[in-house]
């Protein structure tokens, strides 16, 4: 006899709602972490593009604005290692920052279960 449609709904229901909190976690740490690492690379190498320093330090003994006189070459050195170094410390920050990400990210999924534990046994322990 079949089972009335409410009834194999509500039944399958349940079971997805259960399969998904168990493999929650091994979804984070495996598929979930893949696509976060990938995400993170990406945005890590578009900030490397958008700051440009391999166009800074291929020309970092061209003068800028076509000032060919020995003043000039020296503004333009000098500008555009300070322009690289800047830009070094802006890539490290932000591959610091990634990393911050990345470790957030791993840490995130224990620290909300300790959160639930935490405050639904909040008066036993």
């Amino acid at each position: 006899m079949s089972q009335p449609l409410i009834v194999q709904a509500g039944k399958r229901l349940v079971i997805d709602t259960i399969t998904g909190i168990i493999g929650f976690p091994f979804w984070w740490y495996t598929r979930g972490l893949m696509r976060f690492l990938q995400f993170v690379w990406s945005v890590f190498l578009d900030y490397r593009a958008s700051l440009g320093i391999g166009v800074w330090v291929k020309n970092i003994f061209v003068p800028m604005y076509g000032s060919y006189d020995i003043p000039g070459r020296i503004i333009s050195f000098f500008m555009r290692l300070a322009m690289i170094v800047l830009r070094g410390v802006a890539l490290v920050f932000l591959a610091l920052l990634t990393c911050v990400a990345f470790l957030a990210y791993l840490g995130l999924p224990i620290l909300v279960a300790f959160m639930i534990l935490y405050h639904a046994l909040g008066d036993l322990l």
